[in-house]
């Protein structure tokens, strides 16, 4: 499992990540070389347990890392883990958190 990084967003946000590199991940029968996309994976509703280590999110990080050599970035999302803020009833500002 990938160490978690914190990625500030602003004075008062920062979510938790994990950041899989195909070119750095050892993959077996695949020398290195670039990835071959970017997968940015959200996590089911956190109020109601969704984590980045939820394992759905993990199965399709997997698949995208081994299979298709994406690297691909999950993360906590506002108020989850150790990622602060909170989260919005709207979802406008989880919305924002991709751009």
């Amino acid at each position: 499992m990938e160490a978690s990084t914190l990625i500030r967003l602003s004075p008062s946000v920062q979510l938790e990540a994990r950041i899989y590199d195909p070119s750095t991940a050892g993959l077996q029968d695949a020398p290195p070389s670039e990835p071959e996309g970017l997968a940015i994976i959200a996590h089911p509703y956190g109020s109601l347990g969704g984590s980045f280590d939820d394992h759905v999110v993990c199965a399709l990080a997997e698949h995208l890392l081994v299979q298709r050599r994406y690297e691909v970035v999950t993360y906590n999302s506002r108020g989850v883990g150790q990622s602060t803020g909170r989260a919005s009833w709207t979802g406008a500002a989880e919305a924002d958190d991709y751009q």
